[in-house]
């Protein structure tokens, strides 16, 4: 029997939220789209999910036609050194956030660069991969990414990287409706949910960032508004990370769902 509490949290899950519960669930991957004006907040919400909702690190991979398959494979992993200017100027606002796995952005070739209790650099791959655009980059590439979602495995100049036990990978694309995002043909099959998202809908988690940063507006002077991984809470988040390996605390209860 599901635990009541369990369900309330999961009851209250948005749209967004549960598309990737269901894909962490059932070790698969989704497409989400919007209209092209509201991407960049969409995948800000997405960010926040991630963290916020379910603990998870991420990186943000900007496809363009020039991506290249080295762009794409060192985008993936959150180990790359990257210069401070890459980082949030309000990344370290909370640094005692009790998000399970601190939040990364990653950009084509200069993926950010988390550090391990320890203070030693590491180099893995993100458990939530966000693909903007990924229908812009060259076949080559998004054929890549579906060799990553078969084999979970990703050949790098230096190594061969493993997904985490907990990796969903989600393309994030422009489209004025639903239906009418998609990837090239095989990867698109492979892909479990496209969910299409309207921005009419708001932006929940977001919109709860943006209060909290207006509030800290005059101190920082800072001139990004929204950051990921910045609201804290007091409900832990529903994926919980062991030290060996992530795990799903709610998949047996989820089964009577």
């Amino acid at each position: 029997m599901a635990d009541d509490g369990l369900l309330d949290k999961v009851h209250a899950l948005s749209d967004l939220e549960l598309a990737l519960l269901l894909c962490l669930i059932s070790r698969e991957h989704c497409l989400v789209s919007t209209p092209s004006d509201a991407i960049d907040d969409l995948i800000q919400e997405l960010q926040l999910v991630a963290t916020k909702t379910f603990g998870l690190s991420w990186v943000v991979i900007h496809c363009t036609p020039s991506t290249t398959l080295e762009d794409f494979a060192s985008a993936l992993l959150l180990g790359n050194a990257a210069s401070p200017s890459s980082h949030s100027p309000t990344a370290s606002r909370h640094p005692d956030s009790y998000f399970t796995s601190r939040p990364s952005t990653s950009h084509p070739r200069t993926p950010l660069s988390p550090l391990t209790p320890s203070g030693a650099f590491t180099s893995r791959i993100a458990n939530v991969v966000f693909a903007k655009n990924l229908d812009r980059a060259p076949q080559a590439v998004q054929i890549q990414a579906l060799e990553l979602l078969r084999t979970r495995r990703i050949f790098t100049r230096t190594s061969v990287q493993t997904a985490p036990k907990q990796f969903v990978f989600i393309p994030v694309l422009e489209a004025a409706s639903g239906g009418e995002a998609h990837v090239t043909a095989h990867l698109n099959d492979f892909l479990y949910i496209a969910y299409w998202h309207n921005p009419e809908d708001g932006f929940v988690n977001l919109e709860e960032a943006d209060g909290g940063n207006d509030a800290d507006t005059a101190s920082t002077g800072s001139v990004v508004k929204r950051g990921p991984g910045e609201e804290t809470s007091s409900d832990p988040p529903l994926i919980v990370e062991s030290v060996g390996s992530p795990y799903l605390i709610s998949v047996q209860s989820l089964t009577v769902l």
